[in-house]
């Protein structure tokens, strides 16, 4: 659910940085549930991102629940 914290300073709407919050949580969910991680970390290595690109396509009300999905 988008709560207070995440909304923009008019408490209209998720703020931006909150999306790209949202979603590094749920990449790190994949990476862990997939076993990407433990595979990087057998072989001695480490994980980064080193670029986002996103693309808003509507705006998150606030009170509103949604889902984040990986695949």
């Amino acid at each position: 659910i988008c709560t207070t914290q995440d909304v923009d300073l008019f408490l209209k709407h998720m703020n931006n940085a909150r999306y790209l919050r949202e979603l590094d949580f749920a990449r790190f969910h994949y990476y862990d549930r997939s076993g990407i991680y433990a595979e990087i970390a057998k072989r001695g290595g480490g994980a980064v991102q080193g670029a986002s690109s996103t693309r808003y396509r509507r705006a998150l009300p606030i009170l509103t629940p949604y889902k984040v999905t990986t695949k």
